[in-house]
């Protein structure tokens, strides 16, 4: 894993399921009961009431502008709607005044350097998790390697150059978010 120079050879030592798609706006917006999203209004933008207020959501975007420890928090919430044992325990973080989860901003008091993120698994150990959790960051560039068959910059075989056809980036996605699990040529 890695870049050029910096690549290490890695082994995944436990299997592991991952979402085939990020998190949409609605699976936000059904656990959290909030939007933080940048890219809420616009085409395809539904209303939905929570709580007695309208929150805007485009339902199959992705979830976005959220900090690394709302997305543990929605991980727990995950977990405990599926009845499994929610993979961190977050009792001792002590969180900054007017961050939320909810509303993805939740960062701790602390330097997060300073903090143990506690895994309710023996030994502390993730891959004995029983929850909803994220992956590592092996387990990321795994997947996004083509399950470890690409041993490029892109998976599939595919160039800089047919990019455009097969990701949303900032040549071609108008600097929107699009719905999860389309690629650009669904919509040419």
């Amino acid at each position: 894993m890695g870049e050029e120079g910096d690549k290490v050879e890695v082994n995944l030592t436990s299997s592991f399921e991952m979402m085939s798609t990020p998190v949409t706006q609605k699976m936000w917006v059904d656990e959290m009961k909030e939007n933080p999203s940048r890219f809420a209004k616009g085409d395809y933008t539904i209303e939905v009431n929570v709580n007695n207020k309208l929150v805007s959501l485009k339902p199959d975007n992705p979830v976005e502008n959220i900090t690394w420890w709302s997305a543990v928090v929605f991980a727990n919430h995950m977990s405990e709607k599926m009845g499994l044992k929610p993979a961190y325990d977050l009792n001792q973080i002590k969180f900054k005044i007017g961050t939320s989860a909810a509303l993805g901003t939740l960062i701790p008091e602390n330097d997060e350097e300073g903090l143990k993120l506690i895994i309710n698994a023996p030994n502390d150990d993730i891959y004995f998790a029983e929850g909803y959790r994220l992956p590592t960051e092996a387990e990321q560039e795994y997947v996004l390697r083509n399950l470890g068959v690409s041993n490029e910059e892109y998976p599939f075989g595919i160039t800089e150059v047919d990019l455009k056809d097969y990701a949303w980036f900032s040549l071609n996605s108008n600097q929107q978010t699009h719905p999860v699990g389309t690629t650009p040529k669904l919509f040419y």
